[in-house]
């Protein structure tokens, strides 16, 4: 992913969207633990800000939206009210932004199948798959280098 993102951003704290899972379930782990609601709160905006800070993919939005996914996997209506509320903060609102840009229609519009992966969640019946862990393992990574490696070629 680095690899790939620096072709366009020589900045260093660009970082992808395992970081920003990874700061979600430090989140939710601290929901889970501690029952001081301000613990709670606390550490899922230092969270946010920390996805902010480094600019992780979907930043601080995306940290809330792991967080809003583990507190509703058991209502799925609230599940979709939630992801949906946060999509239109994160990527609607922009669009109607004084300062608009092009990028965000583009973002709003590439996002918007995030609907079909609700469906996906709630078909699930809590059953095992197919055991591919070890195909997904290498798959994330060796794909991201076969794009760089295309985009180093056409250069």
């Amino acid at each position: 992913f680095t690899l790939l993102h620096w072709e366009h951003d020589s900045g260093f704290w660009k970082l992808n969207a395992i970081f920003t899972l990874f700061l979600g379930l430090i989140a939710v782990i601290a929901i889970r633990r501690y029952s001081h609601m301000l613990i709670r709160a606390g550490t899922v905006i230092v969270c946010a800000l920390l996805a902010m800070l480094f600019e992780t993919e979907y930043g601080a939005w995306g940290v809330l939206s792991v967080v809003a996914f583990s507190l509703t996997l058991d209502n799925i209506k609230r599940m979709v009210l939630w992801q949906s509320a946060i999509f239109v903060l994160s990527f609607g609102v922009p669009v109607f932004l004084p300062v608009f840009s092009l990028n965000a229609l583009q973002m709003l519009i590439l996002q918007m199948p995030f609907i079909l992966a609700l469906l996906v969640i709630q078909l699930y019946n809590g059953k095992p798959g197919h055991k591919m862990k070890y195909f997904f393992y290498w798959f994330y990574p060796l794909h991201l280098f076969v794009i760089y490696l295309i985009i180093i070629a056409t250069k």
